[in-house]
């Protein structure tokens, strides 16, 4: 009895501490024993309050669909020109005189020209004047690749001096053409073509 009065072991003191680690374990291990409070304190991610967002007016809506439809339009125009192949620009779009940068056929040589297209009635004509030499030819707007590519194609000469160039084009941005491309002989197969580039010379 005197051992219980001098370390407080009564019987009540047991069962106030065992009360008391019961209490520090409910708040320890929350998780564990399931009481109701701090299974109601303790929620999932998935079960946060949701959040009710206001629906909007009729108006917002409107205006919605519009930005749709332009967003749409807008894509529709970037890709209707890719896919168009079965249209050219007008040939008039090409007319003008070019500064001609280029490799030589089978030569590592480079050289400058200029290159002068032109409608003369119903046929499109083409001077090439690289040094002192000039080249009276004609030029078309043409396939390649079947028909997966469109391209300007120029013609030169006769018989084994014939030359054919095959340029595609872009818009600079001055909205002025720009052609680069290959130069080859026809029929006659190489693995060191000529290699041009165009640059308009805006008229004066």
């Amino acid at each position: 009895m005197a051992s219980d009065q001098q370390t407080g072991n009564r019987p009540g003191n047991e069962v106030r501490t065992r009360a008391h680690t019961l209490r520090r374990s409910h708040r320890g291990y929350a998780g564990y024993f399931h009481t109701p409070k701090r299974v109601t304190a303790m929620r999932p991610c998935h079960t946060m309050p949701l959040r009710f967002v206001p629906v909007a007016s009729p108006s917002s809506f409107l205006r919605l669909r519009s930005i749709g439809f332009a967003v749409a339009a807008g894509c529709l125009l970037l890709i209707l020109p890719a896919n168009a192949q079965d249209e050219f620009p007008d040939a008039s779009f090409f007319v003008g005189s070019y500064r001609l940068i280029g490799k030589v056929l089978e030569c590592e040589e480079a050289f400058l020209g200029r290159v002068v297209l032109r409608i003369d009635g119903e046929a499109l004509v083409a001077e090439r004047t690289v040094g002192d030499s000039i080249l009276m030819g004609t030029w078309a707007l043409e396939y390649a690749l079947g028909e997966e590519m469109r391209v300007v194609r120029m013609r030169f000469g006769e018989g084994e001096n014939r030359l054919e160039g095959t340029y595609q084009w872009s818009v600079d941005f001055d909205n002025y053409p720009r052609l680069s491309g290959y130069v080859y002989r026809p029929q006659v197969r190489t693995d060191d073509p000529g290699m041009e580039v165009l640059f308009i010379l805006p008229p004066p």
